[in-house]
């Protein structure tokens, strides 16, 4: 194997290792909150943080990326776990209020049940 070739594979399994690792900052924090609550699979935890990174990226596409960090956070800050399942904090009520007049109802969602 060719050193460029080498390094283009470490590379590689690092960038590969990194996301198997799962998420960082507040959505990997929201969704070990969530699996915690739920009892996710590895697989589950996966996509979780997928989708919240995908919900990160829409957020900021739309310029409401600001408040869509504010809610996750009052999220992690005030998890609500009831039965098995994580819902909507009514402590995070105007956090996701500002956050869903930014989006303007463009379908940007987080999967939280309401209360």
């Amino acid at each position: 194997m060719t050193p460029t070739l080498r390094t283009l594979g470490l590379s590689l399994f690092l960038l590969v290792a990194a996301a198997a690792s799962g998420c960082g900052g507040v959505t990997g924090e929201y969704c070990d909150l969530k699996c915690e609550c739920e009892g996710c699979s590895d697989n589950q935890l996966d996509a979780c943080n997928v989708e919240a990174e995908s919900a990160v990226d829409q957020s900021d596409i739309y310029g409401c990326a600001d408040f869509h960090d504010e809610y996750l956070q009052c999220v992690v800050d005030h998890p609500l776990c009831e039965v098995a399942d994580f819902r909507n904090p009514p402590a995070c009520a105007a956090q996701d209020d500002r956050l869903d007049n930014c989006r303007g109802g463009r379908g940007i969602r987080i999967d939280l049940r309401a209360p």
